[in-house]
């Protein structure tokens, strides 16, 4: 039975990345002398570091047999656990890359196991939290779901709503929210808590896409033209009819200031909200059937100023004069 290892005293302070790489390189070669010439070392340092190791651990990690050297298990949990460690360590330098000149980076296809259409409203309209993992309501739960695997990790379900239209985090990945469109509510999920809660809106006011603002408040576009806000700490829904009649609202979002934006479908105007006041300032579009699909705040410009996709094809900049 191997002894109890204690981290701080013979691991934390003694076990180096290069020993690793060290255990890597014998274990790949099958042979000291093969991976002395690899990391140009001499045989004796590498016996060495292997000796430490196991000293350190207090198990022995290679085995000689008549095929070369060749791992014991307690080597092959090493090994294996060690290469998480060393793919960890290459993504970081990648991401510093990245920090530095966001003009790099790779593209990875990630194989996804789900059962729906590609571009299905489903898999389309998903939310990162602060950790990776993708969110999602359908078929009566909210999913985490691992952005690498596609494998389902936590589910909370829900009673009244089986699915959203969209899907939103708040910025410390304590909350979910969507919009139930086409039906009339709201799903929040309290991370902390474990509560689904799932308020209902007015008749044909329809929830779609929407955000979190800064304070984690749910903002959602109602489809029957109104912005919908689910207050947490409330826990209450407000509703603020826009001002402009017979416009939908399809996504909205809030900026840093706490405003709201949305763009009003075929309404050939763009909206902006101050909850403090509850007032609305609208913004006349050259096109009077604009349609946006997407936006994005843009908060480095000052005064804040918005980005969005028009449905005809075109990309939009609004910039504020206050």
């Amino acid at each position: 039975m191997a002894p109890k290892i204690d981290w701080e005293s013979q691991i934390g302070r003694r076990l180096r990345l290069r020993d690793l790489h060290v255990l890597h390189a014998v274990v790949q070669h099958g042979s000291m002398a093969k991976a002395a010439v690899q990391l140009g070392v001499s045989q004796p340092a590498v016996s060495e570091v292997i000796a430490d190791l196991e000293h350190a651990l207090g198990v022995r990690l290679l085995d000689r047999s008549s095929r070369g050297i060749e791992p014991t298990m307690y080597g092959n949990a090493l090994l294996k656990r060690s290469m998480t460690v060393f793919d960890e360590l290459k993504q970081s330098i990648r991401d510093i890359e990245f920090l530095a000149d966001p003009t790099t980076g790779e593209v990875k296809r990630i194989p996804w196991n789900v059962q729906e259409t590609l571009n299905s409203p489903a898999v389309g309209n998903v939310a990162f939290d602060p950790d990776g993992f993708l969110w999602r309501t359908r078929d009566g739960a909210v999913s985490k779901v691992g952005s690498l695997t596609g494998e389902q990790v936590e589910t909370f379900k829900t009673k009244k709503f089986a699915s959203t239209y969209g899907s939103a985090m708040s910025d410390d990945g304590r909350y979910f929210g969507g919009g139930a469109w086409p039906k009339d509510g709201l799903v929040i999920v309290d991370r902390k808590t474990g509560e689904v809660l799932e308020p209902e809106t007015s008749i044909n006011s329809g929830p779609a896409r929407g955000e979190f603002d800064r304070s984690n408040n749910y903002w959602a576009a109602g489809r029957g033209g109104q912005l919908i806000k689910y207050d947490t700490t409330e826990r209450r829904v407000h509703e603020y009819p826009i001002p402009t009649p017979f416009v939908s609202l399809y996504t909205t979002m809030a900026d840093k200031n706490g405003e709201v934006w949305a763009g009003e479908v075929q309404g050939g105007r763009y909206l902006r909200f101050d909850p403090k006041t509850e007032h609305f300032t609208e913004y006349v579009l050259p096109e009077p059937y604009s349609m946006d699909r997407e936006s994005w705040i843009d908060n480095s410009t000052s005064p804040v100023s918005v980005w969005y996709v028009e449905h005809e094809g075109y990309l939009v900049h609004i910039q504020p004069m206050d």
